[in-house]
């Protein structure tokens, strides 16, 4: 009778909604496991229900809200999969619905009250059960049960008072500034370390030793640590610390200095609060050279316990592992990685061969240093990943260097990061994500690898996943050479999104960070020159390809001969541009649909017939190796296909176009589409992807608003 007493029990009417509810959320969880979009919306759909009538029903039977109760279902779902199997962490919340793992943490440590990691050293007796919705629970109730009555009632008054105080908890949040302080008290900066030894060859030791520590305290998610790369340009600045506090956006920042004298170290380092310029630590290390990665742990966790900060017992593991016993091998790899942030900064060929050589010469005196096969890799992708773009063996060596590196070091955030390029350009995108995602969680503070995660996952159309990501990477590292790049990559995908206002907002803030990076300055004028072709702005778009063609003449002959021939009907000066382009662009292909047209419009049928035909042949490669640019195929294939009159090819290829760059609104005024602009069949693909954008904006707008830290 007692047992009975701790469930709800619900009439059949009651009882076949639960059910049907249930199976809903687990079938979209079984087809689409990489995919969190689904929600109140498609719930209410699949039960033929109002939002209010499925929020009412689904509080009065579970107690909970209608996200909580997809929320719970999921994490029902998960515990099942970790229970069961050995899947990674992050494998289980990618497959119920979690786009991020640390999301996936919280939510899990708050309904079963430990870490989903710790699921197999728990006993199931010793579960907490608070927040667990549990579907079993919930007997059919006989004709007018009093009892599941009163506990319904008292279910809606446990929920009411929940209600008020997350109510009041938002309101103090709102208004009280010291909550937000809070947040970024966790916060810190290394600046450049000095080198006082007497031989300043030795440069390269306090360089890495700033490299060490910003690496080392970087795997403590619960701090907030500023990339290397934008601290370099606080070497021998004059700023005050207040002010370079408050530029970074942090609390603290760490000062430091090294002396070396033969085998003997001393590293000088100390804390200083940026809002009161007080020293509130401080601590000199003298150590022998074989003892450096000791030192260096030793800081991490000082750093912490001052902070406050909370180190996981697995985050304790990567600070203490050691990279390598060969201290010679430690010491050819600082001097290489010096090379290697040089490269980075200035494309010198000195540095790209130095730091090659060193880092080759590593891996011969250590064949396990696992950091050394990284930065190899990393050389690799910036040489060649052009070069080998359409290669059957497409970044190859990329691959076997990132594998061997975790062959040794498992835990290795950047041989994530490269694998998962690797996997997502080659055509198994939910792998690369899912490795993406990886090297996020073992190092909360990789600014590369947020920055390539939302990079990918705006290129796939997960747009309210990969902006996000996008401003947690400038959060993190401000100031880098990257910056200018980033903002583009914002630009872009808000042109995906039909944003106009937002892309040239961005592109402005890239070209007034990127003074100096050419490339940059190219790809933020290329992207106001498309937006305002897709606008029809032909003036506007003549304008910004002339700053573009100071930088990258080709690339604005591709989009000025657009202009010519599709905005101001221009074919002859449109077909000298694009002979001109074949013959300083002779290996580029994505553009000579657009020639072809241009020579069909002044008479050439035969030779536009056969430049249309190696298109289709072009194209269909594309599609079929996996390595698609932005410009889908797809969309380029059903220009081709509508043209020539081809119309159910045309749509079969429009349809499974991810649109993007903007194309919805220019599709309505592609020559290439003429021939389609009054099938209804085009209208509604083109209508359906505009509406779609809208939604999706709308979602943005509120998650960008909402997400701590963004």
């Amino acid at each position: 009778m007692g047992n009975k007493s701790k469930h709800i029990k619900l009439s059949l009417k009651d009882q076949k909604l639960l059910n049907k509810a249930l199976q809903i959320v687990s079938d979209n969880i079984s087809d689409n496991m990489s995919d969190e979009s689904f929600g109140i919306d498609e719930l209410k759909q699949g039960l033929g229900l109002s939002r209010s009538q499925l929020h009412r029903r689904l509080q009065r039977i579970t107690g909970l809200s209608t996200s909580l109760f997809i929320r719970s279902v999921r994490l029902n779902k998960a515990f099942e999969q970790l229970k069961e199997g050995d899947l990674p962490v992050s494998e289980v919340a990618y497959r119920t619905g979690f786009s991020s793992p640390s999301y996936f943490n919280k939510c899990f440590h708050e309904q079963y009250g430990f870490p989903p990691g710790d699921i197999h050293k728990q006993k199931t007796a010793e579960i907490d059960q608070r927040n667990i919705f549990n579907p079993k629970a919930y007997p059919v109730a006989e004709a007018g049960s009093k009892k599941g009555l009163m506990i319904k009632k008292l279910y809606f008054y446990v929920f009411a008072i929940l209600v008020i105080i997350t109510l009041a908890v938002i309101l103090y949040t709102s208004i009280n500034p010291s909550n937000k302080t809070q947040i970024l008290r966790k916060s810190i900066a290394v600046l450049p370390f000095k080198n006082f030894s007497e031989d300043q060859e030795n440069q390269y030791i306090s360089d890495g030793m700033m490299e060490a520590i910003i690496s080392t305290i970087s795997k403590i998610g619960d701090l907030k640590v500023i990339s290397r790369t934008s601290m370099e340009q606080y070497r021998e600045s004059p700023k005050s610390v207040r002010k370079i506090g408050s530029e970074l956006k942090v609390s603290y920042l760490l000062e430091g200095s090294t002396f070396q004298d033969e085998e003997n170290i001393r590293v000088t380092v100390q804390l200083i609060d940026t809002k009161t310029d007080v020293h509130i630590w401080s601590e000199s290390y003298d150590f022998k050279l074989v003892d450096i990665f000791d030192v260096q742990a030793q800081i991490a966790r000082s750093i912490a316990t001052i902070l406050k900060s909370k180190i996981t017992s697995d985050e304790l593991r990567r600070i203490e592992k050691k990279p390598t016993s060969n201290m010679e091998a430690y010491d050819m790899y600082q001097k290489g990685f010096n090379y290697f942030i040089n490269y980075l900064h200035y494309r010198q060929e000195s540095d790209y061969y130095a730091c090659k050589t060193i880092f080759s010469d590593v891996i011969k005196e250590d064949t396990t240093f696992a950091a050394a096969y990284v930065r190899l890799a990393e050389l690799y992708w910036f040489r060649n990943y052009r070069s080998e773009y359409y290669s059957e063996t497409f970044m190859d060596t990329v691959f076997f260097l990132s594998q061997k590196a975790l062959e040794f070091d498992s835990q290795s955030s950047d041989a994530h990061k490269l694998l998962g390029q690797f996997y997502f350009e080659t055509g198994d995108r939910r792998r690369g994500i899912i490795e993406l995602e990886t090297a996020i969680t073992l190092n909360r503070n990789n600014a590369v690898a947020y920055e390539t995660l939302g990079f990918y996952l705006n290129w796939i159309g997960k747009w309210e996943r990969g902006i996000p990501y996008i401003l947690k990477s400038i959060q993190l590292d401000p100031f880098s050479i990257f910056i200018p790049y980033r903002y583009c990559y914002l630009a872009r995908a808000y042109l995906d999104l039909l944003d106009f206002n937002s892309v040239f907002k961005y592109t402005q803030r890239a070209i007034e960070l990127g003074s100096g990076q050419n490339q940059a300055l190219a790809f933020a004028y290329w992207i106001n020159a498309h937006s305002n072709l897709m606008l029809g702005n032909s003036k506007e778009a003549l304008n910004d390809l002339d700053k573009l063609a100071e930088f990258n003449k080709i690339r604005a002959l591709r989009t000025e001969a657009e202009v010519y021939c599709h905005l101001l009907q221009d074919f002859d000066r449109g077909i000298e541009m694009y002979r001109e382009l074949a013959i300083r662009d002779p290996d580029q292909f994505n553009y000579k649909q657009r020639y072809a047209h241009a020579l069909w419009e002044t008479g050439k049928y035969d030779s536009a017939k056969l430049l249309f035909e190696a298109q289709i042949i072009a194209f269909e490669k594309e599609l079929k190796l996996g390595r698609v640019e932005r410009n889908d195929p797809h969309y380029n294939l059903a220009g081709i296909y509508a043209f020539l009159g081809d119309h159910q090819k045309a749509l079969d290829h429009l349809r499974q176009h991810k649109f993007t760059s903007g194309l919805e609104i220019y599709a309505e005024k592609d020559p290439l589409f003429k021939n389609l602009l009054d099938n209804q069949e085009f209208k509604r693909i083109i209508q359906k992807a505009k509406a779609e954008k809208e939604l999706i904006r709308n979602k943005i707008e509120k998650r960008v608003a909402t997400d701590v830290g963004l």
